[in-house]
Formats: C-alpha cells, structure tokens, sequence
C-alpha cells in the first residue's frame, strides 16, 4: 500500500491536519517509494522557491517542462490543485509543476520506475561496439537541457602484477523527454566493467541515485557476469563505496565457488600478486643498502612493472640525492594510478624539496602539479564526488604546493619568486598552518608587518588543533594582537569559510538503530532544538583513528559553548569493541545505508555538518575543515 500523490504533496508542503499528518509520518518511516517521493515534492518545490523571479511569466511552466504534444493529448484536462490557505501565487505554482511533472514522468517513464527510485542509467553495448548510455531521473537534473556523465572503464590485465586500469571518459547527455538523456561514447575494445556518475555540467550536483553509482559488466551466454568483470567491480567499488564492495565480494563468493580468489580484495591486488608482493616484502626488510634495494627494485620493475614497485622505488631514490636516478623513479609513478592522488603528489612534492640536490626536480613537479587545472571533469577527481569538494581538497593541495615552492625559491636566492609564491599560497584556502609557516618565513625576511597580519589569521581559527602550530611562550616572536586587529581577523575568518558552502535538502526522518538495536530516526538523535550538527560517518567504529577522537575531546569545550550536537553513525558495529574501548563516544548504527545514501557518503570515514534548519552545508574527509565550519555556523 503507498499514499496517493496529492496526500503526499499536502504532507510536504504542511498542509495535511495533526493526526493525518501523523498517520503519513509513520507510514513513510517504513515505506522508501514513499519517501523518495516526499523528497521529489520537496527539492523541486525548493529548486522553484528559490528563483529569484517575484512573478512568474504566464509561460514559466513550458519553460521549465516543455510540452510534450503527446504526452499533453493523454493527460486530458488540466490537474486539479488544492489551493491551501496563507499560500502565495508563486508557492502554488511550485504545487502545480510538481504535479504536473509528476503526472508525466509516469506516463513517460512508467509508473514503477517513476516510483522505485529517482533516477536510473543503463549502459549497453550497440551492434558497433559503442556504449549506449540511457539516463532517466526525476531528481533536480530533470530540468537540465544537458548533462554531463562521467565514466571509468577497465579492461583486465591477466598476465600483469596489477590491475589495469582501462581509463576515463566523459560525454553530454542530451535531454530526449521530460527527464530522459541519452548519448553515445566509444569504449575501447576488451572493456569488461563502467562505472559513471552522472552531474549537472558545472559539476555541482552529482546524481548518484542515494550514493549508488551506475554500471555495465560484460556478461557470459548466460547473462551471468563474467569473473573478470566481477573483479574488476570488485576493485572500483573499493574506491568509490566500500560498504558495496565488501557485499559483491560475498556475492561473487557464491557465483564463483571453489576458486579462491577473494582474499586479495582488502590488499587491493589481484589473485598472481602474491609472489611479487612478497618479492618486495623480502627487499624492503632486507639488510642491504639503500643502492642494493633499487638495484634489486629495478630488476623486479623490468619482470613486472608494478605501480607498487614505483611506489616504493621512488621513496628510496630520496635517499640517494641523485636527481636522473630519483626523475626515473619519478617518471614511473607519475604513470601509474594506484594510490595517486593530489595528497599523494603534494607529499611527493614535499620529499622532494627536503632535498636540495632535488629542488630543480622539485620545482618541475610542484609547477606541473599547480598548473594543471583540467582534473576536476577528468580522471583525478572521484565519480561520487561533487566539484566543490574536489576543489577545496585541490586549493588546500596547491596552498602547501606553493609554499614548498616558495621555500625553494627562496633558498635559491629568488627572492621576487619566492615572495610570490608565498603571497599565492595564502590566497588558496583557509589554513593555519600554511599562515603560520608563512609568517615564519616572512618574518626571517624581516618583514614583520605581514607576518603579524598572518599570525592574526592563524590565531582568529576557533579549532584547537593536536599539535600546535604556533610557538607559544617565549618563542612566540610576535607581539600580542590589538582588538581590532583580531576583530579584523575574525571577520576574514568568517567571510571566508562560510564563501562557498553546500545548501543540500536532507532527510531527517531516515532511520537509526541505538546500540541495543532499538530504532529511531535521525532527528530524534539530533533532537530539538535542532542547532548545528557535527555527523561522523563511518563504516565501522573502529576505523575513526585515535587522533580524531582526542581532536573532538579537545575542543569539546567550544563545541558544547556553541552548542554543536555530535552525532557518530556506523555502518557496522565494531569487530573488536573490547580493544577499542571508546566510551563517551555512543554509535549509531545504519544497517541499511540509508544515512550513508541520504548524505551521499563515499569514503569509509567522512565528516557531514548539517545546520538549524536541517541542510546539509559540509562534506569531506578533513575534521578540522568540518569542526570550523561547525563553529563558524553556529557562531
């Protein structure tokens, strides 16, 4: 049983009196078609709320939903729509393109599919080869003319150490009907696994159907995937949503019993790498010299050329100080994709400049890192993840990348260039210690003016972190600051963390379970007053590190003075509870990854800030980031 349309579009909209207002609230606890589209009723009232147009034009609603000759000739007569009292032209207007929407996404769509779900991509091979891509939604993209699917393939390397990675590939999707897209993109021959995502153009939004992310498998006659597409998925989701990776691990158990080769998914290599991996455990714990482990590295790239093998390769050639030997290592873990990343790479950048004999290299590496500003539509940048976290992790990269540039600059005698990479790396993100570290070196300089502005900067930040990042005492080396020079301070604080913040609808009513396994939802763990809330998502207790735990107990003193609710949620209780004793922090578990798809969770530990009024304003794996951005809103 579900509740009709119009039921469901009073209940959004408040409209409904106390006790059926209720009725349809307990309904909806157990009922996902429901909710899904109480959700529907709700963003697209939203998205039209917050047009900045006062009136609309008589012509607003085929602007929005062209019509559909067809599809007009079968809806007849004009929907009827309740007109609730205290309701202004424009918030009835919103009521009727829900429901006209809604009335012909299910005539075009089907009424299963309008109501299962709110969006669906299939990818399928054509009689040439190509990929075919059908896209149909009734999320917020449904009103976009184009958008943008972004695709990783891979093709098996059987014969290799590592998996191959096939690449990436990124098409527009064109709108075919109210809700429906389609494209077509060229894969290569021999592609046994696609992942895409699909996002408005500026990368703003990225739909991922409540943190799914859409696939093709190459099939058997059968129409049973193959082994290798199974692994191949196996590796992807590992990246991309791990609670999924460890249940298709289960699932391909059965499909492919009596063949061992599952225990390799959490080491993240194929079922031949445990020779070469041991191969490398026997040289790195070796009592040979540092020139020894490269010779006997470089022997085992030639056999096998595993990226692992540059991994490692290139942190012993740091040792030796010999910039052609270190470039060639350096060469073959730029090529390589398993565990690179923009962290990655500002950490090679770091290692590199701690070597003077390696700072032209350096400085190569750090330039090529900063000028490469194309990543955030291409392969660097996660399938679930949206442009805005991508960028923030990318300035926060370029912020340390310029003032290793700096420092080498400086060190050079360039005083002009470092003095510009100084000024860059203060202008990418809010950051402590990159203005500590640049007040440091202005001061050497001897410019004492600036480095008390950014002394103010680092000092106005309202986290207390781990490891302090300015000398305190008689080291400080700076005169305290005036009133005004720390109220000056605080305000750039301020303007500059809340510039940018996501404004996402979130579901509050998704359920929960205590630890004794009793249910609740959300909200109530919130509570009321709602204020704001720190959300840390993971998937097992265990795996939130001990620095984060004694970050939160440090500033639990201004969290509770701001009055900022904690709430931990886990996938799954802890595996050891007994050797990780954590008792005043209280989980809650989401067995059913619900809260994990309603935030759109993608790591196996993140931290979500949701404000007073329920949205959602902070993603991201950083706690500091999301602990000021707590304090800054609920200031």
């Amino acid at each position: 049983m579900h509740i009709d349309y119009s039921t469901l579009s009073a209940f959004a909209d408040g409209d409904l009196d106390p006790a059926l207002s209720e009725a349809v609230s307990a309904h909806l606890r157990t009922c996902a078609r429901c909710r899904g589209e109480v959700q529907f009723i709700r963003s697209l009232g939203d998205g039209l709320r917050a047009l900045q147009t006062p009136l609309a034009p008589p012509n607003a609603v085929d602007g929005i939903w062209p019509r559909d000759p067809e599809v007009t000739r079968i809806l007849g007569p004009p929907l009827r729509q309740r007109q609730p009292l205290r309701r202004g032209p424009w918030l009835a207007l919103a009521a009727g393109v829900v429901g006209l929407v809604a009335a012909t996404l299910v005539l075009t769509v089907g009424a299963d599919r309008a109501m299962a779900g709110s969006s669906s991509l299939t990818l399928e091979r054509t009689d040439g080869g190509a990929m075919k891509l059908r896209y149909e939604t009734i999320s917020r993209l449904a009103a976009e003319s184009r958008v943008r699917a972004r695709i990783r393939y891979w093709i098996p390397d059987t014969l290799g150490f590592s998996r191959k990675e096939g690449g990436f590939s990124m098409i527009e999707l064109s709108r075919e009907a109210p809700g429906r897209f389609g494209g077509i993109v060229d894969l290569p021959p021999g592609t046994v696994y696609a992942a895409a995502a699909v996002e408005d153009l500026e990368g703003t939004h990225v739909d991922t159907d409540f943190g799914r992310f859409w696939e093709y498998l190459e099939a058997d006659a059968a129409g049973r995937p193959t082994l290798e597409s199974r692994r191949s998925q196996i590796l992807a989701a590992l990246e991309f949503n791990p609670p999924r990776a460890a249940k298709l691990a289960r699932q391909a158990s059965e499909e492919f019993a009596g063949r061992p080769l599952f225990w390799f998914w959490r080491p993240r290599h194929p079922r031949h790498g445990a020779v070469a991996m041991a191969r490398l455990h026997d040289i790195v714990l070796s009592r040979t010299s540092t020139a020894e482990k490269l010779a006997a590295l470089e022997d085992d790239w030639e056999r096998v050329g595993a990226e692992t093998t540059a991994r490692i390769g290139l942190q012993y050639s740091y040792e030796m100080a010999d910039p052609a030997l270190t470039e060639r290592w350096l060469d073959r873990y730029e090529a390589s994709a398993w565990g690179r990343g923009p962290s990655a790479d500002a950490e090679v950048a770091r290692k590199l400049m701690e070597v003077p004999a390696l700072w032209e290299l350096a400085e190569r590496w750090i330039l090529e890192r900063i000028s490469d500003s194309r990543d955030w539509i291409g392969p660097a940048r996660p399938l679930d993840q949206s442009r805005y976290n991508f960028e923030a992790q990318a300035r926060r990269n370029r912020a340390h990348l310029h003032l290793d540039l700096s420092r080498i600059r400086l060190g050079r005698g360039d005083l002009a260039g470092g003095l510009d990479a100084l000024e860059r790396s203060v202008e990418e993100t809010w950051d402590p210690r990159v203005f500590a570290r640049a007040a440091e070196i202005h001061r050497s300089l001897g410019s004492e003016a600036r480095a008390t502005q950014l002394t103010s900067l680092a000092q106005a930040d309202p986290v207390a972190s781990l490891e302090p990042y300015l000398p305190v005492g008689d080291d400080a080396g700076s005169p305290g600051l005036t009133n005004a020079q720390r109220a000056a301070a605080e305000a750039a604080m301020r303007e500059w963390v809340l510039a940018g913040l996501l404004e996402e609808h979130t579901r509050m009513d998704v359920p929960l379970q205590t630890e004794t396994g009793a249910r609740t939802t959300l909200e109530r763990v919130v509570g009321s007053p709602r204020g704001v809330t720190l959300l840390i998502h993971t998937i097992r207790p265990d795996l939130v590190p001990d620095e984060a735990f004694a970050l939160l107990r440090l500033n639990a003193g201004r969290l509770d003075s701001a009055e900022v609710k904690r709430v931990f949620v886990s996938e799954q209780p802890d595996p050891s509870p007994s050797e990780n004793p954590v008792t005043e922090f209280r989980f809650h578990y989401d067995p059913d990854h619900e809260v994990c798809h309603e935030l759109r969770a993608w790591g196996e530990l993140q931290y979500f800030v949701l404000d007073d009024a329920g949205r959602l304003r902070h993603r991201g794996e950083d706690l500091e980031t999301a602990l000021r951005i707590s304090l800054v809103l609920a200031m």
